[in-house]
């Protein structure tokens, strides 16, 4: 069960990725602003909850447990049952180890970035459909 809980976390957190990408994609004309901006949206997702560092330890303890659900490594972590804040480099760095908090369940995660991804791609769906005049779809 366990690795089946990895690989759909990851999935999911992979096809969100992808879906904010193509936003970025539909709404950024230049390219490098696409890449900017997408760069800037996969950092703060996988990295935003360590880079916060001193502020988590004075989080309410619902915040942060938000903060690690939208976290995919520490969503994909818990799925495969990694206890990743009391391992050696991130229990002496992160305030979050030595505070309480609750590991986000692999299932809320998966639903949270597979929502995300379906709202991204609808979003690019609805935005291309604008810009090309609301065509109708072919008959059959």
């Amino acid at each position: 069960m366990t690795a089946l809980a990895v690989l759909t976390t990851l999935a999911a957190a992979v096809l969100a990725l992808a879906g904010t990408g193509a936003v970025c994609r539909a709404v950024f004309a230049d390219p490098l602003d696409r890449i900017a901006a997408v760069l800037l949206i996969a950092t703060v997702t996988l990295l935003g909850v360590f880079a916060l560092g001193d502020i988590t330890a004075t989080l309410p303890t619902a915040a942060l447990n938000l903060l690690l659900l939208a976290s995919p490594v520490v969503a994909v972590a818990s799925a495969a049952q990694i206890d990743i804040f009391h391992l050696r480099a991130l229990y002496e760095l992160s305030p979050i180890a030595h505070r309480e908090f609750q590991y986000p369940a692999w299932p809320a995660a998966a639903a949270l970035y597979g929502c995300v991804a379906l709202a991204a791609f609808l979003a690019v769906r609805v935005h291309n459909a604008r810009r090309d005049g609301f065509s109708h779809p072919p008959t059959l």
